[in-house]
């Protein structure tokens, strides 16, 4: 009987397990933030409509707006695209999607009647790796390019922290002269932190403390040298009060670096270059970018990236693909296969520090398919883009996907019948006091993104 309901022609199963990928942090995120945090994977798993093309099934945690997917689907001439949210057992998705029998078999059957079919996660989890082998244990012949080799499932978990990651990146370093990585410290708690903060005090820097197991900006905590006077038993104090407060730092590890001061005057100060390690171990480079990071004193939060015309030099640009390529196969040599990123610090002198590598799918694998679509293959020469993945604001409170549309209409793309404009990229949310929802801004160059988005602003101030 499920077979008359079951999608047909499927080529992708898409798992937006955004949100079970971070949710082991969930009980050391200060309560203070805990509700933004998990509901912010949950907003952001709607991006994930948006990859891989055609003719898939997409995993979601939460249903969302039809008229998104609908938009989504006009924008990306998309045919044959089908959502499903399993009913919310308290697991992760993946176990979600193995409990809720309608929506597991409605995945069996496609996967059964479609040919050369794969399934891909946002980011490997051990309740993916359950999902995948049920549904192979179950008979299905499926792909998994995204996954690591079976005696490598270890990989993602055991590399993608902290500490970890930066044992990559010095190894990639040695054949990347050009690229530097902070100096750092391993620290096993918070009382040895401090004498590591003292060293770097004592030579004039800033410090920046990471949590070992932190994302997305949670864990981490840094002090400009501004910051700082001539009194150190202050200093020390001064951090310490802070960095007690956040439960990931207390339950160590912490990476303890050097602050870079970053080139603020360049809008690619904090570079990103996502890539993929194939099933055949070779690694592409598949987009240089960068990130838009917020700063305030308890925290530093990514809410957004710019990639295209402008950002960086050809030389930049060789520089950042090489250092992210050396760290791809270094990563291919232990099994990994699938996305990873590596993110950078432009600092004032003009140099790349490498900082950190992230072994899942970041957001901005959406802005590249969705420039490749509108702009081909050469978008760089083209265009700019500016994404915003938590535009947050209590006035907005109570709308609908549609009335937020309505709001939108003289910035939505394509503006003025030109390849400018907003493309809305996340169904719209009302929680918390306040309405929230993620866009794009396409512009031709990195100003012309910004003035866009300052109209955006203006509009929504109205409401």
């Amino acid at each position: 009987m499920i077979e008359r309901f079951a999608p047909a022609g499927i080529n992708t199963v898409i798992v937006g397990n955004n949100r079970e990928y971070f949710s082991p942090l969930d009980p050391h995120v200060p309560d203070a933030i805990r509700d933004e945090f998990v509901q912010s994977d949950i907003d952001e798993a709607d991006m994930d409509v948006m990859w891989h093309g055609d003719n898939k099934i997409v995993l979601l945690p939460e249903n969302i707006d039809p008229d998104f997917i609908s938009d989504v689907s006009q924008l990306f001439d998309y045919k044959n695209i089908h959502v499903f949210a399993p009913h919310d057992k308290g697991n992760g998705l993946s176990r979600n999607v193995i409990q809720d029998q309608r929506v597991y078999d409605m995945i069996s059957t496609s996967l059964r009647l479609s040919h050369e079919s794969k399934v891909i996660p946002w980011g490997h989890t051990s309740q993916y790796q359950e999902l995948t082998d049920r549904l192979r244990d179950s008979g299905l012949i499926f792909s998994t390019p995204e996954t690591p080799e079976r005696n490598s499932l270890w990989v993602p978990e055991y590399l993608d922290t902290k500490l970890r990651s930066r044992e990559v990146l010095l190894r990639a370093k040695d054949k990347n002269p050009n690229v530097k990585v902070p100096e750092g410290f391993v620290c096993p708690d918070i009382n040895s932190s401090m004498q590591i903060a003292e060293y770097f005090l004592r030579t004039g820097r800033g410090i920046v403390f990471k949590a070992n197991l932190g994302a997305a900006g949670v864990g981490v905590h840094v002090f400009p040298p501004t910051e700082f006077n001539r009194n150190m038993d202050d200093n020390k104090a001064k951090m310490e009060a802070v960095i007690r407060k956040n439960p990931l730092l207390v339950n160590g590890p912490i990476l303890m670096e050097e602050y870079i001061p970053p080139d603020f005057s360049h809008h690619g100060v904090f570079p990103s270059v996502d890539s993929v390690v194939s099933p055949d171990g070779t690694v592409d480079v598949q987009m240089v970018d960068a990130m838009v990071i917020h700063h305030d004193e308890d925290e530093v939060s990514f809410y957004g990236c710019v990639l295209g015309r402008g950002l960086f030099t050809e030389d930049q640009n060789k520089k950042l693909k090489e250092m992210s390529m050396s760290v791809g196969q270094e990563l291919s040599k232990v099994g990994y296969r699938g996305w990873y990123d590596v993110d950078y610090i432009l600092s004032q002198s003009g140099d790349f520090y490498a900082t950190e590598a992230n072994l899942r799918r970041t957001s901005i694998c959406y802005m590249l398919d969705l420039a490749k679509l509108l702009f081909g293959d050469n978008y760089e020469d083209k265009m700019a883009m500016r994404s915003n993945d938590k535009y947050i604001r209590p006035n907005m409170k109570g709308l609908s996907y549609r009335d937020l549309k309505t709001i939108l209409e003289p910035v939505l793309y394509p503006m003025e019948e030109q390849q400018r404009g907003i493309v809305i990229t996340q169904s719209f949310r009302s929680m918390y006091d306040r309405g929230k929802f993620g866009y794009v801004s396409i512009g031709t160059d990195q100003n012309d993104t910004r003035n866009i988005e300052l109209e955006l602003d203006g509009l929504l101030k109205k409401v």
